[in-house]
């Protein structure tokens, strides 16, 4: 069981968990965080972990989740820290590939914005050099101009 108490101060929301944070009642504090997102209007967010006994997969991405909004943590159990600095260097490689993955995705499109400049230029032909280009036939020897 979860246990989860709310406060609202004008400077910040403090979410106090208490228990399991396991399913089923992971999906129940993330549909109450996520109706609360708006109501933080840019304030400091608080979640007090000192009373959690533990935390299954869903509740280690759901932490993921709040971290990824800024959220400080109040721990005081060894292995909650543990969970939580493993969580934020999990956070930290994820950030890194994405940004890798952007930085590659920035060049690629560079590169075709590069290609497509001289994709755009005209081939300007005579009317003797086009006749010639079409001429122009591939052989088993290699290109052969028709005389």
């Amino acid at each position: 069981m979860l246990k989860v108490t709310f406060t609202d101060t004008p400077t910040e929301q403090k979410w106090i968990l208490q228990g399991r944070l396991s399913d089923p009642w992971v999906s129940e504090l993330w549909t109450s965080w996520t109706n609360a997102r708006d109501a933080r209007q840019g304030r400091c967010c608080v979640v007090d972990l000192n009373d959690v006994t533990f935390i299954d997969q869903n509740g280690e991405t759901v932490l993921l989740a709040m971290m990824a909004e800024d959220v400080r943590f109040v721990a005081s159990g060894v292995s909650t820290k543990y969970l939580l600095n493993d969580l934020r260097s999990k956070n930290k490689n994820r950030l890194r590939k994405c940004m890798k993955y952007l930085h590659l995705v920035v060049l690629g499109f560079a590169l075709l914005q590069i290609a497509s400049v001289y994709m755009r230029v005209p081939i300007r032909l005579t009317m003797r050099e086009t006749v010639a280009f079409a001429s122009i036939s591939d052989t088993p020897q290699g290109r052969v101009g028709v005389q």
